[in-house]
């Protein structure tokens, strides 16, 4: 765990975080439904949990308040040190956070296989989503968030024969999908939440 500052240290580097639009002691910038769940659990896990990719960390600090430990992953070097500075901000945390470079076009975190959930949002790759599916052990958890059907977005979106291959046996505890707009080949593209449990079986 990174160390914890003074108390008017804290409050001097809080003020340059809220600047930054870094800091979000109250969690409103972060995903109200992986909020939900997490709340909706009302307890500490022992675990490790993954947030990927996971940005300047905006999820990552809501998932150490909940996870005992919880590895941060992404491309962007820029953003993993970002988080790792705004760590300082944050008071309250229960699990300690770690930070991995890595480019999850090409490659998985060897450490997925002991995850006990997978955290992806705003992040959408048919080959990653069926990647972790793949690689993460059974009784482990996955949660996703599509990009919204906003802008262009719907254009890199699933559809739903994608959606329900993907769901393929999985325990679906959780499920919202959106329908979007037409791709070029008229094919409707799905926006989704979605929470997943690994089958033991």
């Amino acid at each position: 765990m990174y160390p914890t500052l003074s108390d008017s240290t804290r409050c001097q580097f809080q003020s340059t975080m809220h600047a930054r639009h870094v800091y979000d002691p109250d969690f409103t910038n972060c995903s109200s439904g992986l909020k939900k769940i997490l709340t909706d659990s009302n307890r500490i896990f022992d675990g490790c949990c993954i947030d990927i990719p996971c940005g300047t960390g905006r999820n990552t600090f809501l998932l150490a308040s909940y996870f005992k430990k919880v590895i941060g992953v992404d491309i962007n070097e820029t953003y993993l040190n970002i988080l790792k500075d705004s760590y300082f901000a944050y008071s309250g945390l229960v699990g300690s956070i770690s930070t991995q470079r890595m480019d999850i076009t090409v490659e998985m975190p060897g450490n997925i296989k002991q995850a006990d959930l997978i955290s992806t949002i705003h992040y959408y790759s048919f080959s990653f989503a069926s990647k972790v599916i793949s690689e993460m052990r059974p009784g482990a958890f996955f949660y996703m968030e599509s990009p919204s059907c906003a802008g262009e977005n719907f254009r890199e979106l699933p559809n739903a024969k994608e959606v329900e291959f993907l769901l393929k046996g999985m325990e679906v505890l959780l499920l919202k999908t959106n329908i979007c707009g037409a791709t070029t080949q008229n094919i409707k593209s799905v926006s989704f939440k979605f929470l997943l449990k690994k089958s033991n079986g």
